[in-house]
Formats: structure tokens, sequence, C-alpha cells
């Protein structure tokens, strides 16, 4: 058996959803949702514009159900479609709620840092599960597995179509539209971190596109990445009708 023929491989490209009032006024989302500003509508369309410039083709587009990230994928669908030539599909999506960002329980719609107190009681950090029906950031990875050895599972299985074949030029992306906290959580698992992601781990800014190229080995379900392109957001220019200012993303605080 050649070692080619022990892996699975398959390219992701992930995306964060666009600014929201919630991001400029710096409160915890986590499922709740809060609006696209200006500046975030104008950065999915930036988006989808870039995306359409780009030698990539996607097979399947997986999409977080909250609304931020279904308005977003909208505007990236939007002038996406108004980009390409006929040669290439129209998006087409699949909400999945396995791709929310993390429940941030009683905390939701207040200020970044509010749960410090309660977090500092708890004896890990990613073990810390916020009152009120929150969930710990063991709890989102758990999720994220599900979705990417499923989603493995369903393209490049016994009747997948879509995984590359190592050998294959003609590459083709799974699209993921989603959120910060939950991205960071998909990369770091895809780069089989088991304790989560670390300080290498890039925070993504609103509308930055990552592509990566994950393996999964077949006999131990176990996954390795390289990333190909990381947080590129070059791509979003001046909004000329901006009013909102500019958000900082590199101050995330994971909850949103």
């Amino acid at each position: 058996m050649s070692l080619d023929s022990m892996f699975e491989q398959m390219h992701l490209c992930l995306i964060r959803h666009g600014q929201t009032e919630a991001n400029v006024a710096r409160f915890v989302q986590g499922q709740s949702d809060s609006a696209l500003t200006q500046l975030g509508m104008h950065q999915a369309t930036q988006t989808g514009i870039y995306l359409a410039q780009r030698p990539i083709h996607f097979h399947s587009v997986y999409v977080s159900d909250l609304g931020r990230t279904q308005h977003t994928f909208n505007l990236i669908q939007q002038s996406y479609n108004a980009s390409i030539h006929s040669i290439r599909s129209p998006l087409l999506p699949q909400l999945d709620p396995r791709l929310r960002e993390r429940a941030n329980g009683h905390y939701e719609g207040k200020p970044w840092g509010s749960s410090k107190h309660e977090a500092e009681l708890c004896d890990s950090p990613r073990k810390f599960r916020p009152s009120g029906g929150g969930e710990s950031w063991i709890d989102v990875q758990e999720r994220v597995a599900s979705f990417i050895t499923e989603l493995f599972d369903t393209h490049c299985g016994l009747n997948g179509k879509y995984c590359d074949a190592i050998t294959n030029k003609d590459t083709k992306y799974v699209m993921i539209v989603s959120h910060g906290g939950l991205l960071r959580e998909l990369v770091a698992f895809c780069e089989g971190k088991q304790n989560g992601p670390d300080h290498r781990t890039p925070v993504m800014n609103n509308g930055a596109v990552t592509l990566l190229h994950v393996k999964r080995d077949k006999f131990n379900n176990t996954f390795t990445s390289n990333s190909i392109q990381s947080n590129h957001h070059s791509h979003i220019t001046p909004d000329p009708l901006q009013t909102t200012a500019k958000y900082q993303p590199n101050q995330f605080s994971g909850a949103e």
C-alpha cells in the first residue's frame, strides 16, 4: 500500500463574517446576533469579488446558521456571481449550526471581559463554561471535530466525489463562512492541536480569507494541515461610504 493511499485530502477556504455593530461596541456576541455595519457589508462584497478573481473553484459551501454569517455569505455570493464567467457554478450554501460561534451564556450582549471573574474560578481556561447555557472551548472543539470528520466522510468516503487525489492539479475548495473563535478552533483541530489554538494560531480579520490544505489519515482519523494563505484581507479596499470607525480585530476576545 502506497503512503498516498493512506491519506485523504481536502482544500478549505475559511472566511470570517463582516464587521458587526457588536464588534464596534466591543460587546460579546456568541450565538446572539448583531447586524453587519456598512464596513462589514463592504468587506463581504469585496471578499466575493476577490474570490471570483482567484483560480479557485468551489464544490460546496457551508455557512453558520447565525444571521451575521448568512448576511455575509449572501453578499459574497452576490458579488462573486456578478464577477464570474459562466464556466463556474453559482455558490449554493448549506447551513450548519455546528459552525456557530461559542455560546457565552449570560455574558452575551455584555462588554468584552465581563466573564473574567467567573473564568478565573475555573482551573482551566478551555474548560470554563459560562453560566446561563454557555459552552467551553472544549465543547466548541467537539463541534468542530464532528463537522470536519463528517465533511471528509461525505466528500472523501466510498461515495465521495470531491476529495482531491494527491496528484490532482484541479484543486477544488470547500468554502466555510463562520466566526473568529470557531475558525481558530477549526484551524487548530486541522493542525492536530488537541489542546486548541495557541499563540501561533492566527486571529482572522473580518472578511479575511484563509486557505488550508488538510489531510486525514484514513486509518487513525487524525488530521494535519498546511496553510496556503492565512488571514488574507488586503483585498478589502477602503469603503467610500464608510461611516463606522475601523474595528481592530487583534483585540479579539474569543467571544464574538
